[in-house]
């Protein structure tokens, strides 16, 4: 790795964890909460994307050292399976949902993102991290708000919630599952299979105040099996690719 690479490597690291570059050194320690949350890794992931255009995968590493190494020793750390392709609503291949893994009571999930953690840029449309993680419905919702990084925060809490749910859930990527604001203020949730969104049948609640945003998920038993039976007879309408928001009505 050259030196002015390197030197663009540092950079963004202290802007993401507000230090000064020139304290990364070999055993600077990179084990601290911004990059061990989900967000946290997945925009430190996008930050060296940027530099080295590819991807690396920044769990379980502890310094700067590591980091270093893995850059170097590794050309897409990703695996194809975690990759997402370019467009919000897409097809892609979605784990098989058994209703023989049925939790036998209630199944929830919490989650809490630092707001701050998300990147702040000029346009939301064209950042890799947004488009990557965020359908177009979401993107084009929150970016109508005064404040956008905050409701991105609090969708990324309500997809982490679900996927701390159960292990099918887990499997999903985050742009496989959107969450939808209802006319009454409700928030629903949906997760995208076989070429169109269905909703996910449970408790959704997000909030933000402060630096924090915060959301939990509580499903039923039946959940995943209706998921599973594909009983639900909603389908979404054709959404634009446009920057416009409004509320859905289904049939």
């Amino acid at each position: 790795m050259d030196e002015n690479t390197e030197k663009q490597l540092r950079e963004k690291l202290g802007r993401f964890l507000n230090l000064p570059p020139e304290q990364f050194n070999e055993t600077f320690p990179l084990n601290q909460p911004r990059i061990k949350s989900s967000a946290g890794q997945m925009i430190l992931q996008n930050a060296i994307q940027k530099v080295f255009n590819k991807k690396i995968d920044c769990r379980n590493i502890n310094t700067y050292g590591e980091l270093l190494r893995r850059i170097d020793g590794q050309a897409d750390s990703v695996s194809p399976s975690e990759a997402v392709p370019e467009t919000p609503c897409r097809s892609v291949p979605i784990p098989q949902i058994s209703a023989a893994a049925l939790p036998p009571v209630f199944a929830s999930g919490i989650d809490m993102e630092e707001i701050d953690l998300f990147p702040e840029v000029e346009d939301y449309w064209q950042e890799p991290f947004y488009r990557e993680h965020f359908s177009g419905e979401e993107i084009a919702y929150c970016v109508s708000q005064n404040t956008p990084r905050q409701h991105f925060a609090g969708r990324w809490c309500v997809k982490e919630a679900l996927k701390k749910c159960t292990p099918e859930f887990a499997a999903l990527s985050f742009a496989q599952i959107q969450v939808v604001k209802l006319p009454d203020g409700r928030i629903s949730v949906e997760i995208f299979r076989e070429g169109i969104w269905l909703p996910v049948r449970g408790s959704f609640s997000l909030s933000h105040a402060g630096k924090y945003a915060v959301a939990q998920a509580l499903l039923l038993p039946e959940t995943e099996k209706q998921l599973c039976d594909a009983a639900v007879n909603v389908v979404p309408e054709t959404k634009p690719s446009g920057c416009s928001w409004k509320f859905w009505r289904r049939k």
